[in-house]
């Protein structure tokens, strides 16, 4: 009986032993797939850092551009927007997964989401000009929004303003009109001279359209009757950014004088830089007798 209980007790040491070198073996894989998890975990903490570095990035960007900017998805729901854009739409933080359409717009009646579907249906980008309950006037783009895979999944809209533009370029036109309406002579030349504006009271009193006029110099009028001191004197005068005036006979493109009080004055840019040269002329031709003088010169 002792021999068969110390074979029992031998077999059960053995099936320890075996069940213990399981336990052990479970245990190398269990610190072998734990290891693989915190490397895993790892990656997967520094993926999440990298996100968010880049969505960082992005929201730096878009703020430090300051173009309004909201991001719609393929069913025109509001994923996000910049801050710019809360004053295009009355958008709040949690207007995220509204639709656009629902949002209220401070556009002057400009149906903008129409555009965007019209944008995503087609993948052809638009862009329009738009003014704001407030009188500006606004850039909008609207672009398909594609993934890095190249897949479209919604519409980018971004909003410029552009109100100094328009006011500059309606400033520019009235200019324009003003000077094509002036009743005296109006040429325009760059810094070396050449030539780029005259209004029609300087083709009428001096013949010459503007085509045969632009791009070239005044050197075209010059009729002989002055000596290279008195162009010398006048050049000297506007180069040092000073206004020179006085009286100077050109060549009409017939053949005769025309007698001008003229003034040039310099344009400046914002450096203090010379930039281009105005010259406003009035025509004194009326006096015969003093012109045949001149012409017998």
């Amino acid at each position: 009986e002792l021999k068969s209980a110390n074979e029992e007790m031998q077999s059960t040491n053995e099936e320890l032993q075996s069940t213990n070198e399981e336990l052990e073996t479970s245990k190398e894989e269990l610190q072998s797939v734990n290891e693989e998890l915190q490397t895993v975990n790892a990656e997967l903490q520094a993926k999440i850092e990298q996100l968010a570095g880049v969505q960082n990035d992005m929201k730096n960007l878009l703020d430090s551009i300051r173009i309004g900017t909201v991001f719609l998805d393929a069913r025109l729901l509001i994923r996000r927007f910049t801050r710019e854009a809360a004053g295009v739409y009355r958008l709040v933080a949690s207007d995220v997964g509204r639709p656009l359409a629902d949002i209220k717009s401070n556009l002057a009646g400009e149906d903008l989401v129409a555009a965007a579907q019209e944008v995503l249906e087609t993948l052809v980008p638009r862009e329009q000009e738009v003014r704001t309950l407030q009188n500006n006037w606004l850039l909008a783009r609207i672009l398909p929004y594609r993934t890095l895979d190249n897949m479209i999944d919604g519409v980018v809209l971004t909003f410029t303003d552009i109100s100094e533009l328009k006011r500059a370029s309606e400033d520019n036109r009235l200019l324009g009109a003003a000077l094509t309406a002036a009743a005296n002579a109006i040429i325009v030349t760059d810094r070396e001279g050449i030539v780029k504006f005259v209004n029609p009271a300087f083709i009428a009193a001096t013949g010459y359209s503007a085509a045969e006029i632009l791009g070239r110099t005044p050197r075209l009028l010059k009729s002989g009757v002055h000596d290279a001191a008195l162009y010398r004197e006048m050049w000297q005068t506007i180069l040092a950014g000073r206004v020179w005036q006085g009286e100077m006979v050109n060549r009409h493109r017939d053949g005769s004088l025309v007698r001008m009080q003229q003034v040039i004055t310099p344009v400046l840019d914002t450096a203090g830089a010379i930039t281009h040269f105005v010259a406003i002329a009035r025509d004194f031709s009326g006096d015969q007798g003093a012109l045949a003088q001149e012409a017998q010169r």
